[in-house]
């Protein structure tokens, strides 16, 4: 132990002193190239190309149904991913070890489901992966919400 009680907050302690200590090659040996002109810009239009690259964009068809849909997926998906491990450790009251493990595994196994899905999505089409996706994601939250415990 570095500091006090063991806990997760060590961790913090260790990653912080290693990212210091191997950043220090990088403060003291890289030396920036040829210094580039400063451009003036004028903030006032650039924010008004920006509102109507905006407008242009959500004029085009189907763009904010695509946004709406992204969004709702995408939280969706964050929300399940950030709320596994304290769902695993309250209701099947697995170890810290053991949920490391299993989300070390899973991150294991959607990088090769990732090779594996954009293949498959070049030869079917993204939309119609993407709701097989979601459908795949809907059948295993609610497999997972299920507790085995039929004693």
């Amino acid at each position: 132990y570095l500091l006090g009680n063991p806990g997760r907050a060590q961790t913090f302690l260790t990653a912080t002193l290693l990212f210091f200590i191997l950043s220090l090659t990088m403060l003291f040996f890289f030396k920036e190239g040829n210094k580039e002109k400063r451009v003036k810009i004028n903030l006032i239009l650039e924010y008004k190309n920006a509102v109507r690259e905006f407008i242009a964009l959500i004029k085009t068809p189907g763009v904010n149904k695509f946004l709406l849909c992204y969004f709702f997926f995408n939280d969706a998906m964050l929300t399940a991913v950030n709320n596994l491990p304290i769902y695993l450790e309250r209701v099947f009251k697995l170890s810290d070890q053991t949920k490391s493990l299993l989300l070390l595994a899973i991150l294991a196994t959607s990088a090769i489901g990732a090779l594996l899905v954009g293949w498959i999505s070049d030869k079917v089409g993204l939309k119609k992966m993407l709701l097989i996706i979601i459908s795949s994601w809907v059948m295993i939250l609610m497999g997972g919400s299920v507790r085995a415990d039929w004693r």
